[in-house]
């Protein structure tokens, strides 16, 4: 997937999307020939769905995959060539950009998931946005401290959030978590869905998921070391559920990122 400069006299197909908290946060569909959405100020986007090859945007030294979050600078004239939505955030509070930045802390592209699904309570998008500007300036060096956006959400379901991250290399069971969260096992699931946007194995699944990418782009680590080291059963569940999530296999992915 290709972002391109396109200039502003020439028509095109406008993406379709949803807005919330005065358009500062949207899901944007996109398909081929679309232009991104004008910016009016840095926006934070967060890949949820694009093809295996990913989004490709100038100033980038790689494509922006699943999971993956980058800031785009004020302006329009952003094309694409394929089809995939993104989650896109209005940072007010961020410094002027020049070019697209890649945005390397994982926990920014997990904020702006649980701002997303918490959406429909439109009291807590602007102080939660303004958390994640909090820590895109920490990411740049320019601020140093540390807020904590789980009072934004269920504390039941924050307290699930931050055992999941502790524990996502073991083996979890529905009853645990709904043990965490003093739900019993159906309402625990129900309420999971419903505060973050997706079951809670398939968000188990991504997390372990992405942990892997990490390892795998970072360290030598053999693949079934870093299956163990994910919570995977074996090797062979990781690559099943690497390639679901990120549409290539683990081995695919390093050697990617060696070339």
């Amino acid at each position: 997937m290709t972002f391109s400069k396109t200039p502003s006299h020439e028509e095109a197909p406008a993406p379709r999307q949803r807005e919330f908290g005065d358009a500062r946060l949207r899901l944007i569909e996109l398909k081929a020939g679309d232009i991104w959405p004008e910016r009016r100020s840095c926006e934070l986007v967060l890949i949820v769905e694009c093809q295996a090859d990913g989004f490709r945007l100038a100033g980038l030294d790689a494509p922006l995959g699943v999971g993956d979050a980058a800031l785009l600078p004020a302006g329009n004239g952003l094309g694409t060539s394929a089809n995939g939505r993104a989650l896109s955030a209005r940072l007010d509070g961020v410094a002027v950009l020049d070019r697209p930045e890649r945005v390397r802390d994982d926990l920014i592209a997990e904020l702006i998931r649980r701002v997303w699904s918490s959406s429909s309570a439109a009291e807590i998008i602007d102080p939660a946005l303004r958390l994640i500007e909090v820590f895109v300036a920490m990411d740049n060096g320019e601020q140093q401290v540390p807020p904590d956006i789980l009072a934004l959400l269920d504390p039941r379901i924050a307290r699930v959030l931050d055992y999941i991250e502790e524990n996502y290399g073991k083996k979890l069971t529905t009853a645990e978590l709904a043990g965490v969260a003093c739900l019993s096992r159906g309402h625990f699931s129900r309420a999971f869905k419903e505060a973050i946007g997706e079951p809670v194995w398939t968000y188990v699944q991504r997390r372990r998921c992405e942990c892997a990418r990490d390892l795998v782009r970072t360290t030598r680590l053999s693949l079934s070391e870093i299956a163990y080291r994910c919570g995977f059963a074996s090797q062979s569940h990781m690559t099943t559920a690497f390639r679901k999530v990120f549409g290539t296999t683990p081995g695919g992915a390093r050697a990617a990122r060696r070339g």
